[in-house]
């Protein structure tokens, strides 16, 4: 499993996350794609074949929505609720990458932790 972080998630998230299997792909936006547009991430993680992980659910998720509107496949989008714990979090995501394939979250919008 892949995930895309973007810029708005904690670099403790993801090393928490690395702690925890340290075999996942995971890249940081803000690292590697920093200052970049929703749609910009959004399209690079469908093509990379990866989840894309956010707190954004005032703009990206919208943006997402409107793509699957369009018939444009996108990635699954995970939303971290504000107030979700770092550990909660973590087993989530863990969850999803050994429990799930990406092709399995395509066009899907999910929020984390789940409920």
């Amino acid at each position: 499993m892949k995930f895309l972080f973007d810029e708005n998630i904690d670099p403790a998230t993801v090393r928490g996350l690395l702690r925890e299997d340290a075999t996942l792909d995971v890249v940081q936006a803000r690292l590697e794609h920093g200052g970049t547009s929703d749609e910009f991430l959004i399209e690079w993680s469908t093509k990379q074949n990866c989840l894309l992980v956010t707190r954004d659910v005032n703009t990206l998720v919208g943006f997402a929505y409107k793509r699957v509107e369009e018939g444009v496949p996108t990635c699954g989008i995970i939303v971290l609720r504000q107030e979700a714990s770092l550990g909660s979090i973590i087993q989530d995501l863990l969850l999803l990458a050994k429990a799930s394939e990406v092709e399995e979250w395509v066009n899907q919008v999910i929020y984390l932790p789940l409920k």
